[in-house]
């Protein structure tokens, strides 16, 4: 259950929180699949004094999330760590994900991997997933992402507004030096591109972005989601 001042922060926020339409065409109807997920640490709760008046205002990290399944939402395990504070990893409560002005009722945290890096988030509406891809990339391929960047909100306590992003994706190789099988890829990076859906030419998810910098990111692949959500009690 959701702690009563992280509802009160997200209530907040809800109505700077519209998400606007994709502008690429090929991007029409992933609006109902990719959606900004917000992660609150309650305990960096703290007040602070503008023009007067006193705001609570609590640390958190943003990110996309894309359903993968009718009722889970796959996204990146950067948002959930906080430092010294374990308990953030798998604490449903502290989740909140936005569709428009409302927000989705989570569940659970169904599964969290350091290495993978992969997150599945159990929600209580079923949603419509984006198709897996079955096939590795080839060297040179070219996708497309789509996620969000994450405008400071005008207003103390409140959260960052999503606004989408999308870009050109260009597959290196697949790398382990993260513990685990990634693709290496090329790509603009921004703060808050983790989860980022990675898409190939047929609307099909590549796999969604772990970390990165610079011009170059780390993805987790489709076949490391579809083999977890097998194992995934439904």
């Amino acid at each position: 259950m959701r702690s009563l001042t992280a509802m009160s922060l997200i209530a907040l926020s809800a109505g700077c929180a519209a998400q606007q339409a994709p502008r690429p065409a090929w991007a029409q109807g992933l609006e109902t699949t990719i959606f900004p997920v917000y992660v609150v640490d309650d305990d960096t709760m703290r007040e602070t004094t503008l023009a007067g008046r006193r705001t609570a205002t609590a640390r958190y990290e943003a990110c996309a999330g894309t359903v993968v399944a009718p009722h889970i939402v796959a996204t990146s395990s950067s948002v959930l760590p906080f430092p010294n504070e374990d308990s953030s990893y798998v604490n449903a409560g502290s989740i909140s994900i936005l569709d428009g002005d409302r927000s989705l009722d989570v569940a659970e945290v169904a599964h969290y991997d350091h290495a993978t890096g992969l997150v599945l988030i159990r929600v209580a509406a079923a949603g419509k997933p984006v198709r897996l891809r079955e096939d590795a990339p080839a060297a040179g391929e070219r996708f497309a992402f789509l996620g969000y960047r994450f405008e400071p909100a005008k207003i103390r306590g409140r959260l960052a507004q999503p606004e989408w992003s999308h870009g050109e994706v260009r597959f290196l190789k697949e790398t382990s030096g993260y513990g685990a099988l990634h693709y290496e890829v090329r790509m603009a990076t921004a703060p808050g591109l983790c989860g980022t859906a990675v898409l190939d030419g047929q609307g099909r998810l590549v796999g969604i972005v772990h970390g990165g910098g610079g011009n170059r990111a780390i993805i987790i692949p489709a076949s490391v989601i579809r083999r977890t959500l097998a194992e995934v009690s439904p």
